[in-house]
């Protein structure tokens, strides 16, 4: 199938495509051909955000933080209490990756802040 797109799985007994339905896959991998498999890559944007939702994003950091703080908690304790990784929350607070809305209300709910003032 060279130049089309095609879903894979793998397991421990070996690569097999989608419509093997007697395999259970423990890892999808998204290939171009089967010679050469492109895994984790991720389209960029068209476009970069502007710089106005990055600041954004850094002030959200911020009071993610901030709150965070506030409430006596470290990144670890506010991690393991919405079962996320602690780099997630580095990233939020650094204002490298934009946390998901569900992810939001998880934190503030764990730090006991109502998501507004985050947001705001």
């Amino acid at each position: 199938m060279h130049g089309q797109w095609e879903l894979w799985g793998g397991s421990p007994s070996g690569w097999y495509t989608e419509a093997d339905s007697t395999q259970e896959a423990t890892v999808w991998v998204l290939t171009q051909d089967r010679l050469r498999l492109t895994v984790g890559e991720v389209p960029a944007r068209r476009t970069p955000l502007p710089e106005s939702v990055l600041e954004r994003r850094r002030v959200l950091g911020e009071r993610l933080a901030e709150a965070r703080r506030t409430a006596g908690l470290s990144q670890d304790q506010v991690a393991d209490r919405i079962g996320m990784e602690r780099r997630s929350i580095q990233r939020y607070e650094r204002g490298e990756r934009d946390p998901r809305f569900s992810d939001l209300v998880l934190i503030a709910d764990a730090i006991g802040v109502p998501l507004a003032e985050l947001v705001r």
